[in-house]
């Protein structure tokens, strides 16, 4: 078969575009022909109209891998150039060398899952595994994402009751505290209570938690006249709020590690034994505010009177353990979902169940991220990485960011809950987590990095 002319095209290369003829040969047997492709000589025939040297493409990719230049700064660059040889008019639009671009970068052959592996991560267990989640504003046009119908399930059988956050509380809200948050919280910014104010105080935390009262009495005491003393403020405010104490006590300190029988909180909470400093120095790491009190106070041993509260908090930070595991070890295939997360080492090992809170929650903190609607963009990009600085994936929203987004990886892409999760909306994702998974997620910590 002989080459046939068929049209006149574009031949665009790193400083100027040249005016050429494309060929292709006719099949004896039947219809079909076959287009020159340039493959042989570095060139790309995108569409019989337009070719493009591979030199310019790989100019494209180097400057994007060592200097981070975007497609548009240097389809820019690139129009200068050709500016500058007086052939300007002849580069194609920019959608049509972006199209090139992506069929070039098709045609390479490169491992694309290699490099969200780490070497380091994937050889430890997962209760030393650190995730490190963040959202970023990169959205795409919304009318290139696939139209989805938004189904809501209604509540009926087979959603799962969510755990009630009363149970994970120091003082729960409502009207059997009378307030008592409220008063905890004044008394940890320095108001100045009388007596009759202070006996209340004492008065109430009897009915609703014992142990704290026990250990307000030494507080209230020492105080006097005066306001709380400044080492119990940081440590009161910590535990007297709505905060879940799992999720302020991490697992390493109510279980026992290390081939110890006793945990942390046990071995400081013996009766006439001195802290030790290695329990102190785990303190100081996991659980701030009680390191800064016992180093203010220059405790060598812990009042008997705080012996209660300790182990009150520590017998509500082991009960996300004492639930049934509700998960279901099946893939659930969601397609339209598939299509935008990509984790090719971490693939989907188990469905995600319907809970109620889901549709009846209607409660909003002040830790939620609110941010307006765009009708032409998505939301942006929600990444995973390790604490290497290895991204093990991504996913395009096409809601906004939440801490649902950050659950369903962590469940559903995780066979094992990870050790620590830090992430800007932890606060709220330890909670949203522990309220549905609570035995999945009984020995993970969830932190906010330093930067938020």
């Amino acid at each position: 078969m002989e080459w046939l002319r068929q049209r006149r095209a574009l031949l665009l290369g790193c400083h100027g575009a040249l005016e050429v003829s494309t060929y292709y040969r006719a099949c004896q047997g039947c219809d079909a022909h076959k287009s020159f492709d340039g493959h042989d000589v570095g060139i790309l025939n995108f569409s019989d109209k337009t070719l493009v040297l591979h030199e310019i493409m790989y100019q494209y990719l180097d400057s994007m891998a060592h200097s981070k230049t975007t497609f548009t700064g240097f389809y820019f660059m690139l129009q200068d150039q050709y500016a500058r040889s007086g052939c300007s008019e002849l580069l194609r639009s920019r959608r049509v060398f972006g199209y090139a671009v992506q069929r070039f970068i098709g045609m390479l052959d490169i491992n694309y899952s290699a490099g969200f592996q780490c070497p380091v991560c994937s050889k430890i267990s997962a209760k030393d595994q650190v995730v490190v989640f963040d959202g970023k504003t990169m959205g795409i046009m919304r009318k290139r994402m696939l139209r989805e119908e938004e189904n809501e399930p209604a509540a009926s059988q087979g959603m799962l009751q969510d755990i009630k956050t009363t149970e994970y509380v120091l003082l729960p809200c409502g009207q059997s505290s009378k307030g008592l948050r409220r008063r905890m919280r004044e008394v940890s910014d320095g108001f100045v209570f009388n007596a009759d104010e202070k006996r209340s105080l004492l008065r109430d935390l009897r009915k609703v938690c014992s142990p704290l009262e026990e250990a307000m009495e030494v507080v209230l005491e020492e105080a006097g006249n005066g306001p709380c003393p400044v080492a119990y403020r940081r440590f009161l405010a910590s535990i007297s709020t709505g905060y879940p104490i799992p999720a302020l006590i991490p697992p390493c300190l109510v279980f026992p590690q290390g081939g110890f029988a006793q945990s942390v909180i046990d071995r400081v909470c013996t009766p006439r034994q001195k802290v030790m400093v290695a329990d102190l120095s785990s303190l100081a790491q996991s659980w701030p505010s009680c390191a800064d009190l016992i180093r203010q106070k220059r405790w060598s041993i812990v009042p008997p009177n705080f012996h209660s509260l300790l182990q009150k908090l520590q017998d509500l930070a082991r009960i996300p353990g004492t639930y049934e595991d509700t998960a279901q070890q099946t893939c659930h295939d969601l397609p339209n979902e598939e299509q935008y997360t990509f984790m090719p080492h971490h693939p989907v090992c188990r469905r995600r169940n319907t809970y109620k809170g889901d549709i009846l929650s209607k409660n909003y903190s002040a830790c939620n991220k609110f941010t307006s609607r765009d009708r032409t963009f998505s939301p942006g990009v929600f990444s995973c990485f390790c604490p290497h600085g290895i991204c093990w994936g991504l996913s395009i929203m096409k809601q906004y960011e939440g801490p649902s987004r950050a659950f369903d990886i962590l469940f559903r892409r995780f066979p094992e809950a990870p050790g620590m999760v830090i992430y800007d909306n932890a606060c709220n994702l330890s909670r949203y987590a522990l309220k549905r998974e609570p035995r999945h997620f009984a020995k993970t910590q969830f932190r906010i990095d330093r930067v938020h």
